[in-house]
């Protein structure tokens, strides 16, 4: 039956709109389906797309066919996320090239940033999660490679092709380190976690009095590149140092993981948390008692490092004020993000909700799971362009004259496939999102 169909299925819509007799031209399969009636055209549709889209493949099988493609729509439709996902990653590859040659948008042929690079590989490990094919993130880490610095320690901000340039910014590295934890905790293998390390090792000579700049080429007594602490920065590095905490001593309690993590997440506490559990932007690390109560760069992934913080100091300790903490950010932050909806750049949002879930494994609260899927079906049916399945409608992400055309970019594609991911994983799979 299923051998019938794959070559009569894209028909049957059309056969609906024309009539009975116009499904003759489809095959026996095509009027079965019509006698059957919706119900039938469901079925197959499920069968169909299940023949095509293995969801466990083996090695990378290419772009897929234009019926695979057909189904997949069929089932995105229909809400389901990992379909939603793939399509997403599909269209980015589409236009803003293949993984291992992903570019800023699509209308550019410059080499993405470092920055949008490192969602991009969150983005394919979470796919991976689902589905156990790495091929695109070998193929994006293949390409990071790229930025690497001259120095052979840290990622660059952007390349040329050979070699990075540009700065190094500590942030960038801590998203960078973050993706090898994850890829080691799903792989097992040991390379991810010595990568990691690496990624510490350089990240830890932005500390400055206490806490963390936000990248290389900051300079204390500087005019016009002044230190900052971050929360965009502290917020990830201290999340790599708890996730090498737990991987490599994991009872112990004073190795330098676990002490930086404290260091960094103090810091955040004493200058960048409000009282109502939110967090500024930055404040200047020379001066950070003048910026705290006017800088209120509320975005919504400084929001959400700081909950996977927490969860993660709970976790390892067993301390509920950690718990309570994170609790406190997400509740105050929530009704923010959500009245926020599409104007929020989809990567940052991305974060936000991979932290949120890290929460919700180990303190389930239904309104967060909620919130990742109501945010997701509205950028489905509002935020994306439905002839190329690009994010950017009514003004969502980076550019808001996306609707005529212009522009659409990487990271705010790979933050909606990062969040589609999270909505199709279980909850058991949450805690090794990094």
């Amino acid at each position: 039956m299923l051998s019938a169909i794959t070559g009569t299925f894209r028909h049957i819509a059309h056969a609906f709109s024309t009539g009975y007799h116009d499904a003759v031209h489809y095959g026996s399969e095509g009027v079965k389906v019509l006698k059957g009636g919706p119900h039938v055209v469901e079925h197959l549709a499920e069968t169909y797309v299940n023949s095509l889209v293995d969801p466990h493949p083996g090695p990378d099988k290419g772009e897929l066919s234009s019926e695979a493609e057909e189904a997949l729509t069929h089932r995105a439709e229909g809400n389901h996320p990992e379909a939603r996902a793939k399509l997403s990653f599909n269209a980015a590859a589409r236009y803003m090239g293949e993984p291992g040659d992903m570019h800023d948008n699509d209308h550019s042929w410059k080499a993405t940033s470092c920055w949008a690079l490192s969602q991009a590989m969150a983005a394919s490990l979470d796919q991976a999660k689902l589905t156990g094919n790495y091929s695109n993130f070998h193929k994006l880490d293949d390409q990071l490679q790229k930025y690497k610095n001259l120095s052979g320690h840290g990622y660059a901000a952007d390349t040329d092709g050979a070699t990075g340039f540009g700065g190094s910014w500590y942030d960038d590295n801590s998203w960078v380190g973050l993706d090898y934890m994850q890829a080691y905790h799903q792989t097992h293998d040991k390379k991810y976690l010595t990568a990691a390390q690496q990624q510490f090792d350089f990240i830890r000579h932005g500390m400055y009095k206490g806490g963390m700049m936000w990248d290389s080429q900051q300079q204390p007594g500087s005019n016009t590149s002044p230190p900052s602490w971050n929360t965009c920065t502290e917020g990830p590095a201290a999340e790599l140092a708890l996730r090498l905490h737990t991987a490599t001593n994991p009872k112990g309690t004073n190795d330098p993981y676990l002490q930086m993590a404290h260091q960094l997440n103090d810091n955040m506490n004493k200058y960048l948390r409000r009282p109502d559990g939110l967090y500024n932007d930055h404040v200047a690390a020379d001066h950070p008692t003048q910026h705290k109560a006017g800088d209120d760069g509320l975005l919504a992934y400084n929001q959400g490092t700081p909950i996977g913080v927490n969860t993660l100091l709970y976790r390892i300790t067993g301390k509920r004020e950690y718990l309570q903490a994170a609790q406190q950010t997400a509740h105050s932050s929530l009704p923010k993000v959500q009245q926020w909806g599409l104007s929020e750049s989809p990567e940052w949002d991305g974060i936000y909700f991979r932290n949120l879930m890290q929460l919700d494994a180990v303190a389930p609260d239904p309104s967060y799971r909620a919130a990742l899927q109501k945010y997701n079906n509205q950028a489905w049916h509002d935020g994306r362009h439905p002839a190329t399945d690009l994010f950017g409608n009514h003004g969502m992400g980076n550019d808001d004259s996306v609707p005529s055309g212009s522009q659409y970019d990487l990271i705010d594609q790979m933050g909606l496939v990062q969040t589609y991911s999270l909505q199709a994983m279980p909850a058991s799979d949450y805690s090794a999102v990094s």
